[in-house]
């Protein structure tokens, strides 16, 4: 075997060691992405998840603010209704006012309750209402039902205890008989309790998932708001002593007016502030993954000129090679 077979084959492994190379530098010039190597893509792997993570709460975020701005929206206008509602109210009770004067008062203050009613159940965003109370579901009914079914047996039991002498014939078993209806009594509050914690979880406003994390979450303030909810619904001012009896009812629901919209405004205010925060992790994630994934183009085109060089040496020598082995071969002919 001659001499010159190793190296010949090294010079051409050299050249595609070099061509190889080029192609990497000039793909990744071209792409604007650094070839990582296992390391560095499980970095970018685990915090590209995480900037997901992130601007998914930033939805979420700008979900919750529009239901807030829905909210914030209704109450401005139930607010107007229930300070007109109020106006009616003290111009009703002026005990020298027609009958029918006070008929028209009345019959626009029906009207504007209806509307309250109206725009609190049209505060809705995606299915969720922010302003109208939740009704009681289906097992809170019946939980209500068997509360008082359970609560008539326990009194008619207890009764019946009372009225039986400590040594009379039967008051054993009465006794036993108080005890198991006042147990299900018992059971039966408790079940009623639990069914209204759940219409609670439904109530106006919802949950927000606000971070990367199950744990970080953020709700909306309940801020049920319809005519029903702010007692105002049943007020009549056809005469004077309804309308005076209205009037503090309507400030009452006027004061819950204002506290549901400083509540808004707090939720809105930090639904905001959580927003900047989240925004500004997921910036900082998304400069480590660029600073890991982005190439140094200066870099890579000083690599590119010195691979161009490496290669053009090499194909040099293999030509030189070349040469010399056909120098050797006129000595056997």
């Amino acid at each position: 075997m001659s001499a010159l077979t190793p190296l010949n084959s090294t010079l051409s492994s050299s050249v595609n060691n070099v061509q190889a190379q080029i192609k990497d530098v000039q793909t990744q010039l071209s792409t604007g992405t650094k070839t990582l190597n296992s390391g560095e893509l499980g970095t970018v792997t685990r915090l590209s998840s995480q900037v997901t993570g992130y601007n998914a709460a930033t939805t979420n975020i700008t979900q919750a603010q529009s239901a807030i701005s829905v909210a914030q929206t209704g109450l401005a206008s139930i607010n107007d209704l229930v300070t007109q509602m109020i106006d009616l109210a003290n111009k009703a009770s002026n005990s020298s006012l027609m009958d029918a004067d006070r008929a028209k008062l009345n019959s626009t203050f029906q009207s504007l309750a209806t509307q309250i009613t109206k725009i609190a159940s049209g505060a809705d965003l995606n299915g969720i209402n922010v302003l109208k109370a939740i009704p009681p579901s289906a097992a809170t009914t019946t939980a209500i039902g068997n509360q008082a079914t359970a609560q008539a047996t326990a009194d008619t039991k207890n009764a019946a205890l009372a009225a039986l002498d400590p040594t009379a014939a039967g008051y054993a078993t009465a006794v036993s008989d108080a005890k198991t209806a006042n147990d299900a009594l018992v059971v039966a509050n408790a079940a009623v309790v639990t069914a209204r914690a759940a219409d609670v979880a439904k109530a106006p406003g919802a949950v927000y998932q606000t971070g990367i994390t199950a744990a970080d979450t953020m709700k909306i303030t309940a801020v049920a708001s319809d005519a029903a909810t702010l007692g105002i619904d049943k007020l009549d001012i056809s005469t004077a002593a309804g309308a005076f009896t209205a009037i503090p009812a309507l400030k009452s629901a006027l004061d819950t007016v204002s506290v549901n919209q400083s509540s808004l405004s707090a939720d809105a205010a930090g639904f905001a502030a959580k927003g900047k925060t989240d925004a500004s992790i997921a910036t900082q994630l998304q400069n480590s993954i660029d600073s890991i994934s982005k190439p140094d183009q200066a870099k890579l085109q000083m690599d590119l000129q010195a691979l161009n060089n490496q290669q053009s040496v090499d194909y040099y020598l293999i030509s030189q090679l070349n040469t010399e082995s056909s120098a050797a071969m006129t000595i056997f002919r």
